[in-house]
């Protein structure tokens, strides 16, 4: 994370980052890009939680 620009991206597991304009859907407890599901890690619901508001 500390590569990226912090403007442009958002952790949403440790292991993932996305960047929030290339998503397309929040279902239950996994975000949707165009070719990949993306599980959302407990500790990281209140970044997605960000997005949507």
């Amino acid at each position: 994370m500390e590569l990226l620009p912090k403007d442009e991206f958002v952790q949403v597991h440790k292991s993932f980052a996305v960047a929030p304009k290339q998503i397309k859907s929040i279902e239950g407890n996994s975000i949707v890009l165009s070719a990949y599901k993306i599980p959302i890690g407990k500790m990281y619901k209140h970044n997605v939680s960000r997005l949507l508001n």
